[in-house]
C-alpha cells in the first residue's frame, strides 16, 4: 500500500511537471506569436508609408507634366492627340490622389487641368491636332 502511494505521488508528480512545461511552453509560443504579430504591424505600418510617398511623388510627377504641357498651350505650341492622351491621363491620376489625400494641397494645377480639358475639348471639335 506505501508503495503504490508512493507510485500515485510520483505519477502526479510528473504529470504535474509536463502540464507545467506544456503551459510554459505555451506561453513562450505565444510571446513568439505575439513578437511576431507586433513586428508585422510595424512593417505593415512602414509598407503604407513607403506606398504613400510613392503615390505623392507620382502625383508630384504628373502635376510638373500637366503644368509645363498648359504652358505649352498657353504658347500656342500645337500638340498631337496622343500627347493630349497621355497629359489626360496624368490629370486623371493627379486628381484621383488629391481627391483620395485631402491633407495633400490642389490648389497648384486645378487652372492648368481646366484649360488643358478645354483646350482638347475644342481640338476635338475643330479636329485641329498636329
Amino acid at each position: 500500500m506505501v508503495q503504490t502511494i508512493l507510485v500515485a505521488i510520483l505519477a502526479s508528480n510528473a504529470l504535474f511537471t509536463f502540464i507545467t512545461f506544456l503551459i510554459n511552453r505555451h506561453d513562450a509560443s505565444k510571446n513568439n506569436a505575439d513578437k511576431i504579430l507586433r513586428k508585422l504591424d510595424i512593417l505593415s505600418s512602414k509598407i503604407d508609408h513607403v506606398d504613400y510617398k510613392v503615390e505623392r511623388s507620382e502625383a508630384i510627377s504628373c502635376r510638373a507634366r500637366l503644368l509645363s504641357f498648359n504652358k505649352e498651350l498657353i504658347s500656342k505650341i500645337r500638340h498631337t492627340h496622343e500627347e493630349y492622351g497621355q497629359v489626360l491621363e496624368d490629370c486623371d491620376k493627379y486628381e484621383r490622389f488629391c481627391k483620395d489625400h485631402p491633407d495633400f494641397k490642389n490648389n497648384k494645377a486645378s487652372l492648368s487641368i481646366e484649360n488643358i480639358k478645354r483646350c482638347f475639348a475644342k481640338c476635338e471639335e475643330d479636329g485641329d491636332f498636329l
